[in-house]
């Protein structure tokens, strides 16, 4: 395959994922913003109908005001959630296709596949670092634009996976998990997760 059409497949490959990303980012920012909306709203009903049943007691107008703010403060919050969400469709975050191996096996971080597309102040507010030869952002765990490395092609497993356990927090795996051959696995790195 000439280095054109690899590069061609490469722009098709790159376009396909930020498609499926920009589509899971916004089903997820549904999800999120609905399941706070509900939450906030559960909550700030059951404040409001003891209130209203203890109207009399001196705890029930409290109990009133303060299940009204839950309920402002929960379309705040969901509506600032969601827009976070929205905001994560356009980045790479969720890649899994490791670059660079790291030089250290004691060294826990992992570059993905991709340059940096962090906005300046993000990449300030993150740092960057080394890792070999190639300076990377610590916010997104991808090399900065321009610099070289090698490609290298990372040992999976029997069933696919990518060898090793999953290091990612168990906030990051929220939704992001799924089973292969009865194995549970991270779909950010596409490695096993820890019993």
């Amino acid at each position: 395959m000439s280095s054109a059409n690899q590069a061609e497949a490469s722009e098709v490959q790159s376009e396909i994922l930020r498609e499926a990303r920009r589509t899971t980012h916004a089903v997820r920012a549904i999800a999120r913003f609905v399941l706070l909306i509900v939450t906030y709203q559960v909550i700030a009903g059951v404040l409001i109908g003891f209130g209203l049943v203890l109207a009399d007691s001196d705890s029930g107008p409290l109990m009133v005001v303060v299940g009204l703010v839950l309920i402002v403060v929960g379309l705040i919050h969901a509506l600032s959630a969601a827009w976070d969400e929205f905001g994560m469709s356009n980045r790479r975050h969720g890649s899994s296709v490791s670059r660079v191996q790291p030089i250290n096996r004691e060294n826990s971080h992992r570059l993905f596949d991709g340059d940096c597309d962090c906005s300046d102040m993000e990449r300030e507010r993150s740092g960057t670092d080394f890792l070999g030869e190639v300076e990377f952002c610590l916010g997104c765990s991808r090399a900065l634009p321009g610099s070289e490395s090698e490609k290298e092609e990372l040992p999976h497993d029997e069933h696919g996976l990518l060898e090793g356990k999953c290091s990612c927090t168990k906030w990051e795996r929220v939704g992001a998990i799924e089973t292969k051959d009865g194995i549970k696995y991270c779909t950010r790195c596409e490695r096993r997760v820890p019993e």
